[in-house]
């Protein structure tokens, strides 16, 4: 906390200033040093209705019994340490409780590092499927200028859909499913910033744009109603000359598919809450009607890992549009190479190492942890399908964090005692290790603070 530290540059400035040089009365008061205590080490400020209110830890017990140690009481701090500090263990969230968000983008640069490109290679002959995720579309073109009502949007959003399958035969339009209660609220929450939300209902093309189009899209009730509002319009005779367009997700039904051109679409009748998911099913469809190229429009990092996962059952000419607009990039799924191994243990590395619900382990990056995975990808296979793993399975799981500990030491101390001695070395972080096996043995017990 720099107290000591502070106390000294505290003395030396009285001595100099009101001593020496006198250039400050010596009676005058003192300016407050502003030191970190045991309660204000970990504050947090988190906006709640434009206001500051302050998330503190609790830790008014732990500094207690440190000041009973130091007054030469009987206190085990290695039994003390084996709990957490606060409500919610730090190593998974952050002081305010929220989960603590992974940067996702690493594994693009891991994967995807050498076949990325700027340009899509035109090959006018091949029969072209375009699968565009329409909820991260409508995202990416917020509120363009000059538009002023919903109409006029829907019609923006049309000619931008065109202009992506501009060189396809077929357009699938995939949007979000948004329940109530959904395993993503947390996430969302993030992303909304803390604007204050507005509710709109869109009955009709004439309605009015918001001045502020954050505080519309930053609530899922209006994202549900505009991807229905936008599945309606797409649908419109005459929208698309010669091209089959098909609708999913945005509809009130979650089953529903809606397309201009009548064929069979059962197949594509799903209720997933997330595109992403959608996106696999719509181009194993594509695959199976005769498409030789897909390209899907959408910068997710879990879409780019789940085409790596099923390319094998997908068209081998696979393209992801990402980017933007003045720096556009294509990367070419088909030429990502990966082991057996490691593509079986791809879904399970990512929802472990931090996802869009789960959480990252504190001070574990996505880069870090996949030197380690590369390792031993197979210990992955069965994570999340077995019920209760088996000894030999657990035995090789230790061998694996082993890899995680600090410095990557040969000689580290036993799992039960490394929060003791991590705190007397001053570290600020767990162990991947101790982390991982609280996160695993209180997967099905619910939230826990305890090992």
């Amino acid at each position: 906390m720099g107290s000591l530290e502070k106390g000294k540059e505290g003395l030396t400035k009285f001595t100099d200033e009101r001593l020496i040089q006198r250039r400050v009365a010596f009676h005058d008061p003192l300016l407050k040093q502003k030191a970190k205590t045991m309660n204000s080490l970990y504050d947090t400020d988190v906006l709640k209705d434009k206001k500051k209110s302050p998330v503190t830890a609790d830790r008014d017990m732990f500094r207690r019994l440190l000041i009973a140690k130091d007054a030469g009481r009987d206190v085990n701090i290695d039994c003390l340490l084996e709990s957490e500090l606060s409500e919610k263990p730090l190593s998974l969230t952050t002081s305010d409780g929220r989960l603590r968000k992974a940067n996702k983008s690493q594994l693009i640069e891991i994967l995807a590092h050498d076949v990325i490109q700027k340009d899509l290679l035109v090959t006018p002959d091949l029969n072209t499927c375009t699968i565009i995720d329409g909820m991260a579309l409508v995202q990416a073109l917020g509120k363009p200028a000059g538009l002023r009502t919903f109409g006029e949007l829907a019609d923006s959003f049309i000619d931008t859909v065109k202009s992506h399958g501009n060189l396809s035969d077929r357009i699938d339009v995939l949007f979000d499913w948004y329940e109530e209660r959904s395993i993503k609220e947390g996430t969302r929450v993030i992303r909304s910033g803390g604007v204050k939300t507005v509710r709109m209902i869109i009955s009709n093309r004439d309605v009015k744009l918001p001045d502020n189009w954050k505080s519309v899209i930053g609530l899922d009730a209006n994202k549900a109603n505009l991807a229905s509002f936008l599945s309606e319009e797409l649908r419109k005779d005459g929208c698309f000359d010669r091209k089959q367009v098909i609708v999913s997700g945005g509809f009130q039904d979650s089953g529903k598919v809606a397309s201009n051109v009548s064929c069979d679409l059962s197949p594509l009748s799903a209720n997933h809450e997330e595109a992403d998911t959608r996106i696999v099913l719509h181009a194993a469809d594509a695959t199976r009607r005769g498409y030789e190229r897909m390209i899907v429009c959408c910068k997710d990092t879990d879409v780019l890992l789940l085409l790596c996962v099923f390319c094998n059952y997908l068209r081998k000419e696979m393209w992801m549009k990402a980017g933007t607009k003045k720096r556009p990039k294509m990367i070419r799924i088909h030429d990502i190479r990966l082991d057996e191994d490691i593509r079986q243990g791809l879904l399970a590395f990512h929802a472990l190492t931090g996802c869009d619900t789960t959480s990252q382990f504190a001070g574990i990056t996505k880069k870090s942890a996949w030197k380690v995975f590369v390792t031993a990808p197979h210990l992955m296979h069965t994570l999340g399908r077995d019920k209760t793993p088996g000894p030999r399975y657990l035995l090789q799981w230790k061998h694996l964090c082993a890899n995680y500990m600090m410095g990557h030491q040969r000689h580290q101390p036993q799992s039960s005692m490394y929060a003791a001695h991590s705190f007397a070395n001053a570290k600020r972080t767990w162990t991947f290790c101790h982390r991982l096996r609280t996160h695993l043995c209180n997967i099905r017990k619910g939230p826990t603070t305890r090992r």
